[in-house]
């Protein structure tokens, strides 16, 4: 029997490999599945931890960010519901306050100037004809119902209180008016009650 030659045996090695070698549309044996590994990290509890914490802190920021834009929307849906307002009428409005406040100070000092002035006789205002010749006061006092003495002078309506220094001049003196009445009533603490109940000039004392 003659011996193969090289080439021979090089024809058959060959074809022996390509029977060995699987082919491109036939799956892996069994044997080689089962061998076939895939290889991941080992993840510690320490960096598990530090995802999850990171998760959240990315979600906190997220809430807090479409918190803020929900807050702006709002502001902005307020702000587009408030009526239109000239500037120039603002500033129209600070001035008219300003000169009616300057207007006020004036007629309370022309107020209180005129009962400075005022001699509190009857007949002593500019419209009468004459002064009253006894000399009687144009004041008309009235007794409360707590025992508390005030006058009202006609002419000027300054008011006379029992804590003014020269109300017990006036007091004394004859008035044109007679003195009126409230009754009376009982109170445990009069000095305070009368405190409470003491007349005022609603416009000078504003």
């Amino acid at each position: 029997m003659a011996r193969p030659t090289k080439v021979q045996v090089a024809a058959r090695e060959a074809a022996k490999l390509a029977a060995s070698e699987p082919q491109a549309d036939q799956p892996i044996a069994t044997e080689q599945a089962d061998s076939v590994q895939v290889l991941l990290p080992q993840m510690t509890t320490s960096d598990l931890l530090t995802i999850i914490a990171t998760m959240q802190k990315q979600l906190m920021e997220q809430q807090r960010a479409q918190t803020e834009a929900n807050k702006a929307l709002a502001e902005a849906i307020m702000d587009s519901r408030k009526p239109y307002e000239d500037p120039k009428k603002k500033i129209n409005d600070e001035i008219f306050k300003k000169q009616e406040n300057l207007l006020t100070a004036q007629q309370k000092a022309n107020i209180k100037a005129a009962q400075d002035q005022c001699e509190h006789i009857a007949g002593c205002n500019q419209l009468s004809e004459q002064k009253d010749l006894y000399g009687k006061t144009s004041i008309a006092w009235h007794r409360g119902d707590i025992g508390q003495v005030f006058g009202v002078c006609t002419v000027c309506q300054r008011i006379f209180h029992q804590d003014d220094p020269d109300f017990q001049k006036w007091k004394r003196m004859p008035s044109f008016n007679k003195m009126s009445a409230s009754g009376s009533r009982w109170v445990s603490d009069p000095v305070a009650a009368q405190q409470r109940s003491r007349l005022k000039d609603s416009f000078l004392s504003e």
